[in-house]
């Protein structure tokens, strides 16, 4: 009996350390009010989970604790996870931190059948039916195999894509600067910027700007 008293004081005390138990304490507090206290909880949560709605709501957490720039780096990270979804854009929106139109948006409605469960789907049914097609030599199936892939394709390639897009967060008010290290424009913490494909040189990344300026920003104030 002992034991399993031990055991059971031991399992009490790793669910209460582990994120989801933090995570639960977090949204209490900020429901009470207190955003600021619920970050650093629904900060593990998302990175133990990686799951596209606990950033997102590290990102609201944040955005109503007033720190911008955690804010635009959680809600571009959910954002990032799942580009099908409205909340993380509509939510970088009402910060002032307006993502770039993205392949989903273009595609508009063609892309639909190929997101979320319905394109799990449809890319299920495509592999059965070209796999049983090809090995039964049966034309039918081929061809439904070959339609839902079609069907599938659009919005499976622009999510894709669009999680791809190299833009970044400016986590501190900062400024651009140029290749002699002089200081240019303002950025405020918040401001999404998209990173050039050039490795870091001497600790800072070159970014070009909402408005299309391009110039250095130290690494250490952003969060790709």
């Amino acid at each position: 009996m002992t034991r399993r008293l031990a055991i059971a004081a031991s399992i009490a005390v790793l669910a209460s350390a582990s994120p989801m138990a933090a995570a639960e304490d977090a949204y209490a507090a900020w429901e009470r009010g207190d955003p600021a206290a619920s970050l650093a909880a629904l900060s593990e949560r998302a990175h133990a989970t990686d799951r596209w709605d606990a950033w997102l709501d590290a990102g609201l957490a944040a955005a109503a604790a007033g720190e911008r720039g955690q804010a635009a780096a959680a809600l571009l990270a959910a954002h990032r996870r799942a580009p099908e979804r409205a909340e993380p854009r509509q939510a970088l929106a009402a910060i002032g931190a307006t993502l770039p139109p993205g392949w989903l948006d273009r595609l508009g409605p063609i892309a639909w059948p190929g997101l979320g469960w319905s394109g799990a789907a449809l890319a299920t049914l495509a592999g059965l039916a070209l796999a049983f097609g090809a090995a039964r030599r049966r034309g039918r199936w081929i061809a439904i195999g070959v339609l839902a892939a079609l069907a599938a394709a659009p919005g499976q390639i622009a999510s894709w894509r669009d999680r791809r897009v190299p833009l970044a967060a400016i986590v501190a008010d900062t400024h651009l600067y140029d290749s002699a290290g002089a200081a240019g424009a303002a950025l405020g913490a918040g401001t999404l910027v998209e990173r050039d494909a050039h490795q870091p040189w001497a600790g800072r990344r070159l970014v070009r700007t909402p408005d299309g300026a391009k110039g250095y920003v130290a690494a250490a104030d952003l969060a790709e």
